[in-house]
């Protein structure tokens, strides 16, 4: 509202700014059509009648959340109406089911019944709650909304290993490096990949039609609770075991090198085998560092640093960045310690996700250190820390 009043076009970069009219732009990826995509894609594996249908979405906070499941519903309720998917996991949207189009608070109503928070542990724990309560009946080979990667693989994990689950088709979104493997191994269906070089592009491009006095061209508006707000929408591109290597690999996005059995797997995701995704080779324990960013050179110089050290004392070390974002860090180190890390360092993209994090560590027995920003777990006890003395830095600037 500040840079508004001071004459400022306001542009909000891939989440929404609510409950403002001094938003001018929105540049973002048409999150409508992420969840549009992954409904379509269980409704193309679909065959006969009486499916099992298993929901689940993102955090009941995040307005985004909300549009990936609009987009969902739109496909997914006419062949839910049609009877070629039965729901399972919440008594909410059966109550719904014959609405072709949802309300905010009617999806909120099914939101808060599935909702993952974003979170690993807990899209784990809700996926296994799910299917205990569950009849064998209402497994067989089923279909899952999965909102993103990190929580797909979770619930994938839970339903590969239940007996009575002979197959499933589960969606993500994010195209993660753990999430593209478990494409290629078969335990993940899809994932809906957002090209972050478009989204920059895009956010780029706007900026610079703003500063010469165009008007930038847009696709859609979205409503944040105040006003339409005029929005330039980036696409999207559905990814599964047939289009890995074009989308991802041949495009420059990832290094076939960081990916083991390209072009081997099979194409359909079946159960019960669920399998830890494979570590990094190497003789030594895995060391696994988060980057908040690798665009700027500083926190480059700390991963490469951190990696050269730690590799020439023995250790096996794998680099992420988590990009700026605080639901990626959490998912990285949720990915780390899956694929079997005993170390973990993390330079924070957001010191909020200190407690899910260290937490995460801690039921896992996995040394974690924060570096550059310290954080502290969900007691308030701060966790092992390596960076700057602050006080000293700014009395030697002083």
């Amino acid at each position: 509202d500040e840079a508004h009043a001071a004459g400022i076009k306001v542009i909000s970069y891939d989440r929404l700014i609510t409950g403002s009219s001094s938003v001018d732009y929105y540049v973002t990826f048409d999150s409508i059509s992420v969840g549009k995509a992954q409904g379509q894609y269980l409704v193309d594996h679909a065959t006969g009648t009486g499916n099992p249908l298993y929901l689940y979405s993102g955090a009941a906070t995040d307005n985004n959340a909300f549009l990936f499941f609009e987009g969902a519903w739109e496909v997914l309720q006419p062949k839910i109406a049609d009877g070629t998917f039965v729901i399972k996991n919440s008594a909410q949207a059966v109550s719904l089911q014959s609405n072709a189009t949802l309300t905010h608070d009617q999806e909120g109503q099914i939101i808060g019944q599935t909702t993952t928070n974003w979170d690993f542990n807990t899209a784990k724990n809700l996926a296994e709650s799910n299917l205990t309560a569950a009849t064998a009946a209402d497994k067989g080979n089923v279909f899952i909304l999965a909102p993103n990667d990190g929580t797909a693989r979770s619930i994938a994990d839970a339903f590969a290993a239940d007996k009575d689950v002979k197959s499933y088709v589960i969606t993500g979104q994010d195209a993660e490096v753990a999430s593209v493997q478990y494409i290629i191994d078969g335990k993940q269906s899809m994932t809906v990949f957002k090209d972050v070089r478009t989204l920059v592009k895009d956010a780029i491009s706007t900026a610079v039609s703003i500063l010469q006095g165009q008007t930038p061209k847009t696709t859609a508006t979205y409503n944040n609770g105040k006003i339409d707000v005029p929005a330039i929408q980036s696409p999207v591109i559905v990814v599964d075991k047939s289009n890995v290597q074009s989308a991802l690999i041949d495009s420059g996005y990832y290094q076939a090198s960081q990916f083991t059995g390209l072009g081997a797997a099979p194409a359909a995701t079946t159960a019960p085998a669920a399998t830890t995704a494979p570590a990094a080779a190497g003789s030594g324990p895995l060391l696994v560092v988060i980057n908040k960013s690798a665009d700027q050179q500083y926190f480059i110089d700390l991963q490469n640093s951190f990696s050269d050290t730690a590799t020439a004392l023995g250790a096996t070390v794998k680099k992420y960045n988590a990009k700026l974002d605080p639901s990626l860090g959490v998912s990285l180190v949720n990915d780390a310690i899956s694929a079997g890390a005993k170390g973990i360092s993390i330079t924070v993209p957001d010191q909020t996700i200190g407690p899910a994090i260290s937490d995460a560590a801690k039921k896992a027995g996995v040394v974690l250190i924060a570096t550059d920003d310290g954080i502290k777990d969900s007691s308030g006890n701060p966790i092992p820390f390596v960076g700057f003395d602050g006080k000293d830095m700014g009395k030697k600037v002083g």
